[in-house]
């Protein structure tokens, strides 16, 4: 059950954590082909449309990033980020991912 616009799940209902809808942002993306051949499926979004996963690419940190060229906005997991040692610091309506060691700003998030 999908309790509000900010729980993705695809098929077969396990939990997609990061989607970008720029494919910019990634590299070398395993494209899916219009008629579904990779059988990705589609990504429900709260009360939203269905866009289809168009792709993905596996990110260190995140695992598997999808490529959804239809989403509304891209999604990244916080949780993810914080268990690799990636500090996540919101300050109004905006949150920054910064590198442990150095404490360059890797990553800008705002509403």
């Amino acid at each position: 059950m999908v309790r509000d616009t900010l729980d993705i799940i695809p098929p077969p209902y396990s939990r997609v954590h990061n989607i970008v809808r720029n494919i910019e942002l990634l590299t070398d993306v395993v494209m899916n082909s219009n008629d579904d051949f990779l059988n990705m499926g589609i990504v429900n979004v709260g009360y939203g449309p269905n866009p289809m996963i168009r792709g993905y690419r596996a990110l260190w940190p995140l695992g598997r990033v999808y490529f959804v060229k239809d989403a509304l906005h891209n999604a990244i997991s916080c949780r993810q980020l914080t268990r690799h040692g990636l500090p996540v610091n919101f300050v109004n309506d905006t949150a920054t991912v910064a590198e442990w060691e150095k404490g360059k700003i890797i990553m800008t998030a705002t509403t």
